[in-house]
């Protein structure tokens, strides 16, 4: 089941969060514009700065070719905040949040299969913004390949393709780099969960992040 979602849309910006997420920001004001300074002052895969108990590491910044639009190159952190851990991905949040809630009611039944957990979506005018979700401290199915005999990795690999057969091709990222593996539960967890028409209709501003 979803975790409840409250969306908040107008011309100039749009977003949604989860209970836990608001009662959070409303505990800290200022912590959105905390965590926009900090970031600023990360620049290469691995930097790390913090500032109370929030504690942010740029821990990767991946590319992706969309037909027709240049390299977009996305920023991904891990944020500390108290005892509290999430996954920040610089991008149209809202759209994010929206795709990856639709894919979590479509696979609600498959076994085997989690959609990560996501708490916060944010698009401003531009399409600039952000999506936040649970921080998932397990490897991916392709690092965790390595180590899983070859038997048992093809089918693990088989429930990827199931999922991608259920989602469509709109979900056109949906792959063992983006998928977690929990080995002690045999369960995979999906992120980075978007339709190929949320991605399209980036405006050209958002090109450069």
């Amino acid at each position: 089941m979803n975790r409840p979602i409250t969306f908040r849309e107008s011309n100039n910006q749009s977003f949604g969060y989860s209970g836990e997420f608001k009662k959070m920001i409303h505990e800290r004001p200022g912590l959105i514009e905390l965590f926009q300074s900090l970031t600023n002052k990360l620049v290469n895969v691995g930097d790390e700065v913090s500032e109370g108990d929030v504690a942010i590491r740029l821990f990767d910044i991946r590319g992706l070719t969309i037909p027709g639009k240049d390299l977009k190159k996305t920023p991904y952190f891990k944020v500390n905040i108290g005892d509290k851990s999430f996954f920040v991905k610089s991008c149209p949040g809202i759209k994010e949040l929206k795709d990856t809630i639709k894919a979590k009611d479509n696979l609600a039944n498959v076994i085997g299969v989690k959609v990560v957990d996501a708490h916060y979506g944010f698009s401003d005018k531009n399409g600039t913004g952000y999506f936040v979700s649970e921080w998932v401290d397990l490897p991916t199915l392709e690092a965790a390949h390595k180590r899983i005999p070859e038997a048992q990795f093809k089918q693990i690999e088989a429930r990827v393709e199931a999922v991608k057969t259920i989602l469509g091709p709109a979900y056109f990222d949906t792959r063992i780099g983006n998928a977690f593996y929990d080995e002690k539960n045999d369960q995979i967890v999906l992120f980075d969960l978007n339709e190929s028409q949320s991605l399209l209709s980036l405006p050209n501003s958002e090109k450069e992040r």
